[in-house]
């Protein structure tokens, strides 16, 4: 059982070293448009409003290996949808901590 959590850990790294791990697509829709159905006109999961913004939401593909060209098809698709004012591809940032010399 070890050594499965620690190959399932590694993959989950490969997979976020290769890019292939992304936090979805943030998008700010019409207020009159339902998110589920935008989402679901593009082979998205509504995953709910972003916070207290209102009218923005996460999406993301169910396929959670897909490359990030993939993703970025997706949303360059979805930005042509008449109910979306804006979308972005939410990326995991690295950090790292600064050296006080």
């Amino acid at each position: 059982m070890n050594f499965s959590l620690s190959l399932l850990f590694l993959l989950s790294l490969l997979a976020c070293v290769l890019g292939m791990d992304h936090g979805g697509i943030a998008v700010k829709l019409n207020p009159n448009a339902d998110p589920n159905q935008v989402a679901a006109a593009h082979g998205l999961e509504n995953l709910g409003q972003i916070g207290s913004l209102e009218h923005h939401y996460l999406f993301r593909h169910p396929d959670r290996s897909l490359p990030l060209d993939a993703v970025r098809e997706h949303a360059a698709r979805l930005a042509k949808h008449e109910a979306v004012l804006w979308q972005e591809v939410q990326l995991p940032k690295r950090r790292s901590r600064r050296d006080l010399l």
